[in-house]
């Protein structure tokens, strides 16, 4: 599983890397959390929120932090079928949806 777990890293940082994020060139790792850590509540444009991680499964995830002063962060979750982006300040308050991505590593489509 460990192998397996390696191979979905280096595809997701790959992704990562070609997205334009500044700072996101920076990121080497990736840490295994439980969505119910970071599964942050976006605004949506017709006035609601929505969750969009399972609480119940793991992302490998990153936060990427701007230069300093600056107050937002980041946060990156992803799987083998979704990448999640959003920026957010400090303890996640005030969340914005930059990205979804739902896609499928392990298939032939993207």
């Amino acid at each position: 599983m460990k192998a397996d777990r390696d191979a979905l890293e280096r595809e997701l940082l790959a992704r990562l890397h070609r997205l334009d994020i500044p700072g996101a060139g920076t990121v080497t790792h990736l840490t295994l959390l439980p969505g119910s850590y970071v599964n942050l509540a976006y605004p949506m444009p017709g006035g609601g929120v929505c969750r969009l991680l399972r609480d119940e499964k793991e992302y490998l995830c990153t936060q990427i932090c701007g230069a300093e002063g600056e107050e937002r962060c980041y946060g990156v979750a992803a799987d083998e079928e979704l990448m999640v982006v959003g920026r957010y300040g400090n303890g996640g308050a005030d969340p914005e949806l930059v990205l979804c991505w739902r896609y499928g590593i392990c298939k032939e489509e993207d």
